[in-house]
């Protein structure tokens, strides 16, 4: 469990996390960010374009671009962040 090393980071972590992964929630995510000390800059994307299957991945050209766009944003955010 990684409770015990939580109070040592000292980074902003911004955690990737894709919606339809069967073998690790997404919430397991949400769950981490909770975890972390409150003054950690923390932020959870979630999307529709990591799973560790193919079939899990949006199917239509529509839901590829928006879930692309999703991921973009937070690329952006973190690497505003840190720059």
């Amino acid at each position: 469990h990684p409770k015990p090393v939580l109070g040592h980071i000292q980074v902003p972590i911004h955690i990737f996390h894709g919606r339809s992964d069967r073998l690790v929630p997404y919430t397991e995510s949400l769950r981490f960010k909770k975890a972390l000390p409150d003054d950690i800059a923390a932020a959870v994307t979630v999307t529709r374009l990591f799973a560790h299957s193919a079939d899990q991945q949006p199917s239509s050209v529509a839901a590829r671009i928006r879930e692309g766009l999703i991921l973009f944003r937070a690329l952006k955010a973190m690497i505003n962040a840190v720059g």
